[in-house]
């Protein structure tokens, strides 16, 4: 089987949910959904290292590849992440190249980056499978870099560049604001920007990913070049879906 980075880097569609409830039992339901990839968040959730773990441990039954969204970037919550297991870390708020660089080197081991080397983790099977994961770390972890501010978006092309960047991602809420353009995805502006995104991804052979309120936006933006889709959250779904369900009741009494 690939590895979600092969597919990435051959820009082959791969679709994934966020998980901000920072449950195990919320977490074990995503990846049993039969998505691609899923997206623990630590940004804007409540997650610790101990949650991460639970989450991580649940998924583990499913195929489902787990990628962690760090709170910054920060060399000591990549290194947890993917020492629990992650197979990729999103990080937030790059606006440069430098950043960039940072990110993936925090992701290596040493010669190539300044990843802490744990041999006992539970990443590699807690040292049982040490040389074999550290020779996998280098070559398949997913390095996803999200484009939030008009910093970025400037110099989206040159974080492409960077070697070990394998998805330039879009926060649309960040970008939208950050642009004062709240209305994101019914702005021609915003699109504007959008795309510039992806072509300069796709100018660096790397995959434009965004994060998407429902599925209606895809197929505009699949053909605008985004690969790396994510769509909705277990919070939001399950909000959705009791509104739902309890207008549902009330009809019912007509």
């Amino acid at each position: 089987m690939k590895s979600i980075r092969s597919r990435v880097q051959n820009r082959e569609n791969v679709y994934g949910v966020w998980c901000s409830l920072a449950s195990p039992i919320g977490g074990e339901i995503v990846a049993g959904a039969g998505y691609d990839w899923m997206l623990l968040d630590v940004e804007h959730a409540p997650g610790s290292p101990a949650t991460l773990l639970a989450q991580l441990q649940a998924a583990a039954a499913f195929p489902v590849v787990p990628i962690v969204r760090v709170p910054m970037l920060d060399r000591v919550w990549c290194k947890w992440a993917l020492d629990l297991g992650a197979a990729g870390i999103m990080f937030p708020n790059i606006d440069d190249a430098a950043q960039a660089e940072a990110a993936v080197s925090f992701m290596r081991y040493p010669p190539q980056g300044v990843r802490g080397v744990g041999p006992a983790v539970r990443a590699s099977d807690y040292g049982r499978e040490f040389k074999g994961y550290a020779s996998r770390a280098q070559e398949k972890l997913l390095g996803v870099m999200q484009i939030e501010s008009p910093a970025a978006v400037e110099h989206c092309a040159a974080i492409a560049a960077v070697r070990g960047v394998d998805v330039l991602f879009v926060g649309p809420a960040d970008l939208g604001a950050s642009l004062e353009l709240p209305e994101r995805f019914a702005d021609p502006r915003f699109m504007d920007v959008l795309q510039r995104i992806a072509d300069a991804a796709r100018g660096q052979g790397k995959a434009a990913g965004i994060l998407l309120p429902s599925p209606d936006p895809a197929p505009t933006l699949r053909e605008m070049g985004y690969s790396f889709i994510g769509v909705s959250s277990d919070s939001m779904l399950l909000v959705r879906a009791l509104a739902d369900n309890l207008k549902a009741l009330w009809a019912s009494e007509k």
